[in-house]
């Protein structure tokens, strides 16, 4: 296990930015629910949240703030946050 620590690089950031701006919908169904898969108004809701209000670099930093290990578990690369909390003593 190693320190690890999360960036995203600017470029990565503009990209994404980009291509959620370039999202294309379909048409709204006149009933939509779940069954047939996320409905056009969530969906829209939620681009529109990561293109406007999501605050990436105020995230990558609450993450950051915990200390995070990567390393190798069955051959996969496994990332994780190191968070010890003490149990209260046993009655």
């Amino acid at each position: 296990m190693r320190a690890f620590t999360t960036t995203t690089s600017d470029e990565a950031a503009a990209d994404l930015r980009e291509r959620l701006a370039r999202t294309r919908f379909r048409e709204a169904l006149p009933e939509e629910d779940w069954s047939w898969g996320t409905p056009q108004p969530w969906l829209r809701r939620l681009v529109e949240h990561w293109l406007h209000r999501y605050d990436w670099r105020r995230t990558e930093a609450e993450l950051n703030a915990l200390p995070q290990v990567v390393g190798e578990f069955a051959g996969l690369r496994v990332h994780a946050f190191v968070v010890r909390r003490l149990l209260p003593a046993p009655l």
